[in-house]
């Protein structure tokens, strides 16, 4: 490959949206519910670094990482494979000319949705599972293990040539004496053991590019450092490119060039391992560095503030910034709607009266997603509660925009929502805050 395609991954407005499964009349009505597993997001990953993808469970990361190598299909987006600066500018340059045939043309040769081309980079891309012990068949022997994506690709002339590939390869992961390992079986070893075999099976292929998904969430803390370490000692050897999946903040910073912090399938915050660390933008990135565990007691007291509540339904985000009724730092302009005033008052009400004096109050909320409003049928104890709440200065009051009572009806209508971008050339967090 041209040593100047510096880009080896350049992910663009990709999206991987799952159809929720629902009564047939509750569709009909409502229309097809999606979980955005992925929503819209871009990054690159440039030749011979570690980019990391750092996020809670049910983030979207590992969601990526599947795309990526097209063990599922994207719903949206395109994903370019070692590319330089000029074919980049090429590819932006046709798309705000809206030069659709120059954008198929250079999608047919670059991008890896093109079936053509992924078959032709199947051996370069390589992925590191999570769980060794399912992804390893437990009828196979270690060396049967390594020796079936060489046979597949044929690698090696003489099935004598494969056979010395394959110790050459169980002795540069560790598997040590061969003799020992070659007709073991996956029962019969270690976690860590297993993962030097999955390892060993990815790197058989001699790829440039490999996707390590939490690849030492299960292992023992005495084997992390030592697969860890394994990892970037290949790196080396091997001059790979690494998109590094993982849920820990901690082991990112040891290994990571670049993060991107993930929240419910967006990248909320991405720029350089150091940088984030020593002056982190986004609050989500601020309370993810606040729950690292610490060593020192002193440390550990210093600040408690974590996120509030729960995560969000995957089906139905909050509108704007999808953290915002999480988060610490809030403003009116994060994208507070009816559905944060309606749980705001029935949260709070319970403060004040008793779960049976608020049954026989039978609240009725309407939610108006469209106009952005919540209508409430007109009940003294929230209009009493709300002219209280108005004189407070809090983010979810200041974002309402007009206060109507009609009859028995009062209608609250929100300022319109924006969902915050992260801009490459001006910041690199997604937040109405920086």
């Amino acid at each position: 490959m041209n040593e100047k395609r510096n880009i080896k991954l350049w992910v663009k407005n990709l999206k991987k949206y799952y159809p929720t499964i629902e009564n047939p009349l509750k569709k009909l009505i409502k229309g097809q519910e999606y979980v955005k597993a992925v929503d819209d997001i871009s990054f690159e990953i440039k030749k011979g670094e570690v980019f990391g993808l750092v996020g809670e469970s049910g983030s979207g990361k590992t969601t990526v990482g599947e795309n990526l190598l097209m063990l599922q299909k994207p719903t949206e987006g395109q994903l370019y494979y070692e590319i330089n600066e000029e074919i980049k500018k090429e590819i932006l340059e046709a798309e705000k000319n809206g030069n659709k045939e120059k954008i198929n043309k250079l999608n047919k040769k670059h991008s890896l949705r093109k079936r053509k081309n992924l078959r032709k980079l199947r051996k370069d891309i390589q992925m590191i599972f999570q769980d060794p012990s399912a992804a390893l068949n437990p009828s196979m022997t270690v060396f049967e293990s390594i020796l079936h994506p060489a046979k597949i690709h044929k690698i090696g002339d003489t099935k004598e040539e494969r056979k010395q590939k394959v110790y050459n390869m169980m002795e540069e992961v560790g598997l040590t004496p061969v003799e020992r390992f070659k007709d073991k079986y996956p029962r019969d070893l270690s976690g860590g053991e297993r993962q030097r075999v999955i390892i060993a099976r990815a790197m058989i292929l001699e790829p440039t590019f490999l996707v390590a998904d939490e690849p030492v969430a299960m292992l023992d803390m005495s084997i992390r450092s030592k697969i860890l370490n394994l990892l970037m000692k290949l790196k080396e050897e091997f001059g790979l490119t690494i998109l590094f999946i993982t849920h820990d903040l901690a082991t990112a910073k040891l290994i990571c060039n670049r993060i991107g912090i993930m929240y419910l399938g967006k990248i909320m915050e991405l720029g350089k391992t150091k940088e984030i660390f020593e002056n982190p933008k986004h609050p989500y990135t601020k309370s993810l560095m606040r729950a690292i565990p610490r060593a020192d007691p002193r440390e550990r007291e210093r600040d408690k503030n974590l996120p509030e509540g729960e995560i969000p339904d995957p089906i139905d985000m909050p509108q704007g910034c999808r953290y915002h009724p999480r988060c610490l730092e809030a403003t009116s302009k994060c994208g507070w709607g009816p559905r944060d005033l309606k749980e705001h008052i029935e949260n709070n009400l319970l403060k004040i009266y008793d779960e049976e004096e608020i049954e026989e109050m039978e609240f009725n909320f309407k939610e108006d997603k469209e106009n952005n409003k919540l209508e409430i049928h007109d009940k003294k104890e929230i209009c009493n509660y709300l002219e209280k709440k108005k004189k407070e200065d809090t983010p979810l009051m200041n974002a309402i925009k007009e206060t109507n009572k009609n009859q028995n009806k009062l209608t609250i209508k929100f300022k319109k929502p924006k969902e915050p971008k992260r801009k490459e050339t001006e910041t690199r967090a997604a937040c109405f805050y920086n």
